[in-house]
């Protein structure tokens, strides 16, 4: 199977079910890689909006993005709407966090910047 990241919303179900559901041992290499992004993820929902936890990033780097509405990890991760916004870990000073859509604030914690953003 050759996938890329970006073409995985015209994966069928059947596809995405393995990838999903199969044990690793089973999968290819391609595969395999796609399950390991599709583990790193972590979904939440927070006011009428779904917010995903990058896991696969650095800690320096940590990235949520948030949509608007409930949606499960699997179409997040295989067909993701457009997001409402992302906040993700200052590179200038690692103690604050940002929002991808107003990088001229900055935030003490991710709780605070997801806050500002989901009331945005």
């Amino acid at each position: 199977m050759s996938m890329r990241r970006q073409g995985l919303k015209n994966t069928s179900a059947a596809t995405r079910k393995r990838i999903t559901t199969a044990d690793p041992h089973d999968l290819d290499v391609t595969e395999w890689s796609i399950r390991r992004q599709y583990d790193a993820i972590s979904v939440t929902h927070s006011h009428g909006c779904s917010v995903v936890r990058h896991g696969n990033t650095s800690n320096s780097t940590v990235l949520y993005t948030v949509y608007e509405g409930r949606y499960s990890q699997p179409r997040l991760f295989f067909d993701p709407p457009t997001p409402k916004g992302s906040v993700r870990r200052s590179f200038l000073n690692p103690v604050e966090w940002m929002r991808d859509d107003r990088p001229d604030l900055s935030y003490p914690s991710a709780d605070d910047a997801l806050a500002a953003l989901l009331a945005a």
